[in-house]
């Protein structure tokens, strides 16, 4: 066994902005000053071009010894380019560092991902061998690998690694769209039910005269502070916030966790730091299960629209683009029926989106998400559903229970104040 060895070492990260247009850069006056952006556009083909906004490079002489065990790095040089804003360097401070892939574990954005070449790396990635070439004299092996589960902190890539030492020459690690974890609560903070019933927090019985706890609760009582109130129409847009929060989490991209007891509108009665009352206040009721049997319902629904369709889970992230079979994965739709355009982007009034999936695996299925945040109602004008089809309606969280109904107009629908529907065809 060599009991010494010394390695150069090149480290570089890359932070990109992905599917940049330079047709739609170069259509704006305003920007025409900074046209020497489009000088940096790179790409991995065609047609998904990228515009690096962070780079970090460094370039280091390594020497390990076994006996007796020592380990030094001497950094002969070291770049960043990029994003000069203070807040925004301080968040990416950690890339600068020196980022090992033979380690098991890699910190990135304060989090610590697993590397494919860890000592259990098989437990976390599926290998497969695509190509070997030869490189200086050596023989190299072209290794892809990809996760085996979803919402890990893991990576996507490849890499070259010698035939017989494993060393590696070159890795390309990128982050999986599912490595975030998506809340609208948790354990800290306001319950779902609490999100909808209260402005500000309550935590007086916490004994600290309510200094304790978030200010920025991002919360609406809906016109009324506290969990129950006589107010039909307010009970009823409550519970209409809640659908349309629960909507919009489990169906988004990514993993959705779900705080307990939200299915079913648990109430800490306004505490958002209820860590120090081992009581009510905190346990779970699952009397309430019963008593809100539609919310628990809407929420079986919702997982089981997710489980049935892959475009509610994919693994990379949504870039708006065609595919080699001319399908976008998805179209942002205005409320008029066409695709959003620059300016729709830029209007602050504007509170209603379409969000058009594009269908996978060759499936004859087609969602459209529509979100209507106004208070309100709103005309949708939906696109025309493929020959011989017809739009129907998986759920409306307007509605308290969820039914399919097909659209009595095909190509309109009609979204209430503050409300989000999925059609399907």
């Amino acid at each position: 066994m060599q009991e010494s060895y010394t390695y150069e070492l090149y480290n570089k990260v890359e932070v990109d902005i992905d599917n940049f247009s330079r047709k739609k850069f170069e259509q704006y006056k305003l920007l025409k000053p900074f046209g020497f952006i489009l000088d940096n556009i790179d790409s991995v083909s065609e047609d998904k071009p990228f515009l690096p906004v962070f780079i970090t490079e460094s370039i280091s002489d390594c020497y390990f010894a076994t006996n007796p065990l020592r380990e030094r790095e001497e950094i002969k040089a070291i770049k960043t380019n990029g994003i000069k804003n203070e807040s925004i360097m301080q968040y990416m401070g950690g890339l600068s560092q020196r980022i090992n892939s033979y380690d098991n574990y890699m910190t990135l954005f304060g989090k610590e991902f697993i590397s494919p070449l860890s000592s259990v790396g098989d437990r976390y990635y599926d290998y497969r061998g695509a190509d070997t070439q030869y490189i200086g004299g050596e023989r190299y092996l072209h290794l892809l690998f990809t996760p085996k589960r979803e919402g890990e902190n893991t990576f996507s890539g490849d890499c070259w690694v010698h035939h017989t030492s494993w060393g590696v020459r070159k890795i390309t690690l990128n982050m999986s769209s599912t490595a975030s974890i998506n809340f609208v609560t948790c354990h800290d903070g306001f319950s779902l039910q609490d999100l909808v019933s209260f402005n500000e927090k309550h935590n007086e019985a916490n004994g600290e005269r309510n200094r304790d706890g978030t200010d920025v609760n991002d919360s609406w009582n809906c016109g009324a502070e506290g969990p129950t109130t006589e107010d039909a129409a307010i009970n009823t847009l409550r519970k209409r916030q809640m659908r349309n929060m629960l909507a919009t989490l489990i169906l988004s991209q990514g993993v959705p966790m779900l705080q307990a007891g939200d299915e079913f509108a648990r109430t800490q009665n306004g505490n958002n730091n209820a860590y120090c009352q081992d009581n009510e206040t905190s346990w779970v009721d699952w009397s309430l299960c019963n008593a809100n049997q539609d919310l628990v319902q809407f929420v079986r629904l919702l997982t089981k629209l997710r489980r049935q369709h892959a475009e509610l889970r994919r693994e990379t992230f949504l870039k708006g683009t065609a595919s080699r079979t001319g399908v976008k994965d998805v179209s942002w739709l205005h409320m008029r029926g066409g695709e959003m355009s620059q300016n729709d982007w830029q209007d602050g009034n504007l509170r209603t989106l379409g969000v058009l999936f594009g269908n996978r695996n060759n499936t004859a299925h087609h969602l459209l998400f529509l979100l209507n945040a106004a208070d309100v109602p709103v005309d949708f004008n939906v696109p025309a559903a493929d020959a011989g089809l017809a739009w129907v309606c998986r759920f409306d969280t307007a509605r308290e229970h969820a039914e399919i109904r097909t659209l009595s107009l095909p190509n309109h629908y009609l979204l209430v104040a503050n409300s989000a529907a999925l059609l399907e065809c």
